[in-house]
């Protein structure tokens, strides 16, 4: 008898008999409102996801392809063995180098600003209040 008892402790209680009518007005009696399930709001956040996840997508390749095309010493000594003057001194490498790496740095912060930030960022925004505006409205009603 013991064990029975320890087993029902012991046990998850059995939710199939519970209707989701019943548990909407238990959490109605906490002041928890369960959110609308509207059209709006559900495609609203299927298309905040993809818009969210498409900006993810783009910072990470971005930042990859920086990382692989960025330029390397062996690229000015390169450039060096091709041009005219072929022996330039150390200070005239240093310079081209550090000139080569900002000017590819600046091309991919100007592109990314324009896709992403002037792009993607303001629909997100723009999806995003308005289905969180739609659902403030119809909690006001």
């Amino acid at each position: 008898m013991p064990q029975d008892a320890a087993k029902r402790e012991n046990s998850a209680p059995d939710v199939s008999s519970v209707s989701t009518q019943s548990l909407d007005e238990q959490l109605d009696k906490f002041g928890a409102k369960t959110p609308p399930k509207t059209f709006i709001e559900g495609q609203g956040t299927w298309m905040m996801i993809i818009a969210l996840s498409a900006i993810g997508l783009l910072c990470v390749g971005t930042i990859a392809l920086w990382f692989y095309t960025l330029p390397s010493v062996n690229d000015v000594e390169a450039i060096c063995k091709t041009s005219a003057d072929a022996a330039v001194d150390a200070a005239k490498r240093v310079e081209m180098f550090t000139s080569l790496r900002k000017a590819h740095t600046d091309g991919f912060k100007d592109m990314f600003q324009l896709v992403v930030l002037s792009g993607l960022i303001p629909i997100f925004t723009l999806l995003a209040g308005y289905v969180f505006g739609t659902r403030q409205q119809q909690e006001s009603e």
